[in-house]
């Protein structure tokens, strides 16, 4: 992760433009900032110092920024191998929650942690 390869030079300070595995949800997630520096070795410490506070949050569940039905689709993605009576059942209780369905009003999407 913190090889030289993740770190451009434009305008003389170095960008980070790095790939960093979160598991809370578990996804990858693309980090790609500016660290300010001028200097490789400090750019270096810069970007890994991010890495470090942007899992840390992850661990600590302060970066659930998820919105409602991405989290449904996330759900139904990784569970869809639970036996239901039918295959689409899964996408019809999807729409039905999502208000997709004539007569049902749904759950408004927001982010998870205002629900």
């Amino acid at each position: 992760m913190s090889s030289s390869k993740n770190l451009i030079k434009r305008n003389g300070i170095y960008h980070t433009d790095v790939t960093v595995e979160l598991f809370n949800p578990p996804r990858k997630f693309r980090l790609r900032t500016s660290t300010g520096e001028r200097s490789l070795n400090a750019a270096r410490s810069v970007m890994q110092m991010k890495i470090k506070k942007l899992q840390a949050e992850d661990r600590e569940g302060e970066f659930t920024r998820m919105s409602f039905h991405e989290g449904l689709q996330l759900y139904k993605r990784d569970y869809s191998d639970v036996r239901l009576k039918h295959p689409r059942s899964h996408d019809a209780m999807l729409r039905l929650i999502t208000g997709q369905m004539k007569g049902h009003g749904g759950i408004p999407d927001m982010p998870i942690d205002q629900l």
